[in-house]
């Protein structure tokens, strides 16, 4: 349910709120502060939002505080399955005299940029930390107090140590489509992930298969019609290789062929689509 306000304060100030109910989700409202008289044109003073969601909407762990070089204010609270809530708060006319081009306030506010004041957050198993750092961006030089994480189960079991080895292969084959055979080369490998302190590792068989050129060379595909999302791949397109788990040379042909016809099926062409690469 979308809801809207709009209320003249004093004067030329102005007041907007839009409201957005995503059933038991959540809910996100937005304020704008302006000033505007007729034939002028609006102009933003201040601005706030806030979005908080409940249950499956919550989906981060975390708290932060960031700056902006909007002069703007972003703080974010959230357990993942519980709740989540963004506040911001910004000034549309400070954004507007610190975005004056050449001035020294013009430097000054982009070396804030997404600046993050504080921020822990949990994630893919560790703990995540963040002090007075650019988002998005990680330098050797930083130090881990201030851009670093903690994996307790790492540090109570060591870190996972991955190896592979070839269980069968490579042995060629012929990958059958609607339209005839395609030569292609298969591997089966078991790959291993070992902790030290973890007497149990855990196995995972995968198969790697290559289409070869009709006369054996690398570098082969079967045709499959472009996505079209552009003008460069409206064309004739290919599927080159392919990789999954799978314990058997059967097991990769199958997840070959079927993998090909779906997309074929999926971009609206015939399942013996035979077009060569445009």
């Amino acid at each position: 349910m979308i809801s809207h306000a709009d209320a003249k304060v004093a004067g030329r100030l102005h007041v907007h709120r839009f409201t957005l109910r995503e059933g038991t989700r959540g809910i996100r409202t937005f304020v704008h502060l302006y000033q505007q008289e007729d034939g002028e044109d609006r102009k933003e003073l201040a601005e706030a939002s806030c979005e908080a969601y409940i249950a499956s909407g919550a989906r981060s762990t975390g708290i932060s505080l960031q700056l902006g070089s909007t002069a703007s204010v972003k703080f974010f609270a959230g357990v993942a399955h519980f709740f989540n809530v963004w506040l911001k708060i910004g000034s549309g006319r400070l954004a507007g005299n610190l975005y004056r081009k050449g001035g020294r306030t013009y430097e000054w506010s982009q070396k804030l940029s997404d600046k993050t004041v504080a921020s822990v957050s949990i994630h893919s198993g560790s703990v995540w930390w963040e002090l007075w750092q650019k988002r998005h961006e990680w330098h050797s030089s930083t130090p881990r107090w201030r851009n670093g994480y903690f994996n307790p189960t790492d540090w109570a079991l060591g870190r996972r140590v991955y190896s592979k080895q070839v269980v069968e292969g490579p042995v060629e084959v012929t990958v059958p489509m609607p339209e005839g055979g395609y030569p292609a080369v298969v591997t089966i490998e078991l790959g291993t992930w070992k902790r030290p302190r973890w007497p149990w590792p855990m196995h995972l068989h995968a198969y790697n298969i290559d289409i070869l050129k009709p006369d054996g060379e690398p570098n082969g595909y079967i045709p499959v019609p472009g996505k079209g999302e552009n003008s460069y791949d409206c064309g004739g397109d290919g599927t080159f290789s392919m990789s999954g788990p799978g314990r058997t040379i059967e097991e990769a042909i199958a997840g070959m062929v079927e993998s090909t016809l779906a997309t074929r099926r999926r971009r609206g062409v015939a399942a013996d689509y035979a077009e060569p690469i445009s």
